[in-house]
């Protein structure tokens, strides 16, 4: 293979995963469980979803769980944001991506922040969710604005914080290094 056309394939591979993140969303508003499922590698090893620590083979068990998780709310609009993805080979890669979604969550109107920590596989030329780790920033009803170290608020549960921006090692190396000419301290007590 030319220099060209290996930089053609990683141009190729990273739009492809770009849509599959896009796809993601697009068949969770859609409730079209069955092309979620698709999405997912099917080998049975457990794949990790919504911060689901434990992992969920692909397949049947996995078309249960989000038959399950997606009636908790009535309807729902992601926004595929940013996307950074790092090819690591041919048939592997991993990644970040943001969105925003927007849920009916009776009675009230959700807005959720959240990164998905992705691994991707190439499988029979088609790139695939090896594992999917979502990292919430926030979840509040809309009236609700985000503010403070409990930014997680859904209806119904108790405040709890997110594992965004906590979860990078950068954010407490940058938080307990201040810079010599000054002291700034966070605006709330971080972990």
């Amino acid at each position: 293979m030319s220099t060209m056309e290996k930089r053609i394939a990683r141009l190729e591979a990273a739009e492809a995963i770009r849509q599959l993140a896009s796809r993601y969303g697009q068949a969770l508003d859609a409730r079209d469980i069955d092309t979620v499922v698709t999405l997912f590698v099917n080998d049975g090893r457990p794949v990790f979803f919504r911060g689901n620590d434990g992992g969920t083979p692909g397949g049947k068990a996995l078309w249960d769980s989000y038959q399950i998780s997606q009636r908790r709310y009535t309807c729902s609009m992601h926004f595929i944001g940013n996307h950074v993805i790092e090819l690591d080979d041919d048939t592997h890669a991993h990644g970040i991506v943001y969105c925003l979604v927007e849920q009916e969550l009776l009675p009230h109107w959700t807005i959720t922040a959240i990164q998905y920590w992705d691994k991707y596989e190439r499988v029979d030329g088609r790139w695939l969710f090896a594992e999917r780790h979502g990292m919430s920033l926030y979840t509040t009803p809309w009236e609700s604005p985000p503010v403070g170290p409990l930014r997680n608020r859904p209806p119904g549960r108790a405040p709890s914080e997110g594992s965004l921006p906590y979860a990078y090692p950068t954010w407490h190396k940058f938080w307990s290094n201040p810079p010599r000419a000054a002291s700034p301290k966070p605006p709330v007590s971080w972990p």
